[in-house]
C-alpha cells in the first residue's frame, strides 16, 4: 500500500511522517528554509499485537510484519498552480492522508491565521476537484480533436465517460463517490484522478483535548460520507511516546492519557479500512508473517501473495482463526477442539485467518 500525506504548513506534517517511518525529517515548525520540494519516502511497518502474541508462541527465528510506503509531499499552499505540482507525485498512490491542524500554539503560524480543520479539509478537497477538472478539460480537448480525425466508437465512448466526469466534477463531486462500471474503469485507471481516491484525515489535537472528540465528531459528520476517514492524533503527545522504549512504560502512559491507540496504530486501521484491506498470517518455526491482501480475496490467490507458485499448484489451506489459536495456545489443542479446518481455493480470506498452504508444482 502507498499513501500520500498532504497538508497546510505547520500541520504537522514531518512530525506524522516521523512517526510513522522512524525517519528524522525536521519537523514543520523548525526555522529555516526548506532544503528540497521533492517528496520524501518512508516505509512503515504496520503494528499489530495479533503478529506479536503469535510470535511469542512460536518463537520464531524471523518476524515480518506487513508494511505501508508514505510519500511525504511538500505543504500545501493558497497557490493552486503550485498545488498541482505537488499533486503529481501523489497520481499513483492508493489513498491521500490529510493532516489537518486542530492545536493552538501562538508560536506557530496558520496559513489563514485562525485555527478551522473544516475550512483547512474543505480547501484541500477543493484543490483536488480543481486539479482533476483541468486535467478533464485538457483531455476532452484532445479526445474532440481525435474523434474529427477518425470517428472510432471507443473514443466516442470515452468521450461521453469524460464529459459525465466534467459535470460531477462542475458540480463539486469528488470522484470516489460515483460508481462507475469496470469497462469505465478501464478507461480511466491510468488518468492522474485524485479525488477517485480514499482520503484519510488525521487531526492533529491539541494535547489537552486529545481525549475531547468533539472537533473529530464534526468533521466525522461533516465529510464521512465523502469518502474520508477520519481520526483524531496528538503528534506532540506522540512524539513523546517515541522516546520511551519500554513496552509496558508505554503502554502506561498511554493509560495514563486514556488513549487506546498511538497514531500509528489509528492510521494504519484507517488505512485498511480505507483500502479494503485485510491481514492474514503464516506460522512456523522459521517465519511468523502478517500477509496484505484485499477484501474477497481467495485462498488461492492469497497463496500467490505469498509465492506465484502456490497459487498455481494449489491444493487446499489449512486454516485457523488467530483469536482461537492465542486462546488455545498450541496446534494440537486446536486440532482437539476441532477449530483447525481445510478450504479449498475458492474460500474467501478473512481477517484474522491463520493459513498454512498445500501444493504442488
Amino acid at each position: 500500500m502507498e499513501i500520500g500525506i498532504i497538508g497546510l504548513p505547520q500541520a504537522g506534517k514531518k512530525t506524522l511522517f516521523n512517526l510513522l517511518t522512524s525517519q528524522g525529517l525536521a519537523s514543520d515548525s523548525s526555522p529555516g528554509p526548506v532544503k528540497s520540494h521533492d517528496p520524501h519516502i518512508g516505509i512503515s511497518q504496520v503494528y499489530d499485537q495479533r503478529l506479536y502474541k503469535l510470535a511469542e508462541m512460536y518463537k520464531p527465528k524471523k518476524v515480518v510484519p506487513a508494511v505501508i510506503k508514505y510519500i511525504l509531499l511538500p505543504g500545501l499552499s493558497k497557490n493552486s498552480e503550485e498545488n498541482r505540482k505537488t499533486f503529481k507525485s501523489i497520481s499513483s498512490v492508493d489513498a491521500v492522508c490529510h493532516i489537518v491542524r486542530g492545536f493552538r500554539d501562538e508560536t506557530i503560524f496558520h496559513i489563514d491565521g485562525t485555527i478551522d480543520p473544516v475550512r483547512d479539509i474543505e480547501y484541500a478537497e477543493n484543490e483536488l476537484l480543481l486539479n482533476d477538472l483541468i486535467f478533464t478539460e485538457s483531455h476532452l480537448e484532445r479526445l474532440e480533436k481525435e474523434i474529427k480525425r477518425k470517428h472510432e466508437t471507443k473514443t466516442v465512448k470515452e468521450l461521453e465517460l469524460i464529459k459525465r466526469i466534467q459535470e460531477y466534477l462542475n458540480n463539486e463531486t469528488s470522484l470516489r463517490l460515483v460508481t462507475f462500471t469496470e469497462e469505465e474503469k478501464k478507461m480511466i485507471n491510468a488518468y492522474p484522478y485524485l479525488t477517485r481516491k480514499n482520503i484519510l484525515i488525521a487531526l492533529n489535537a491539541d494535547e489537552n483535548d486529545i481525549t475531547d472528540n468533539s472537533s473529530l465528531t464534526q468533521i466525522q459528520q461533516r465529510f464521512s460520507n465523502k469518502g474520508m476517514h477520519c481520526a483524531q492524533v496528538s503528534c506532540k503527545i506522540e512524539m513523546e511516546l517515541a522516546q520511551i522504549e519500554d513496552e509496558e512504560e508505554r503502554s502506561a502512559f498511554l493509560r495514563e492519557l486514556g488513549i487506546k491507540y498511538s497514531a500509528l496504530e489509528k492510521i494504519t486501521q484507517l488505512s485498511y479500512k480505507a483500502l479494503d484491506r485485510l491481514s492474514f498470517f503464516t506460522v512456523g518455526k522459521d517465519e511468523v508473517r502478517a500477509w496484505t491482501v484485499r477484501e474477497n480475496t481467495t485462498a488461492s490467490q492469497a497463496g500467490g501473495v505469498v509465492h506465484s507458485d502456490i497459487e498455481r499448484g494449489f491444493i487446499r489451506a489449512e486454516h485457523m482463526r488467530v483469536e482461537d489459536l492465542l486462546e488455545l495456545g498450541s496446534e494440537a489443542k486446536m486440532k482437539e477442539a476441532g477449530k483447525l479446518s481445510l478450504h479449498g481455493k475458492n474460500y474467501i480470506v478473512r481477517d484474522g485467518d491463520i493459513l498454512h498452504f498445500r501444493f504442488n508444482v
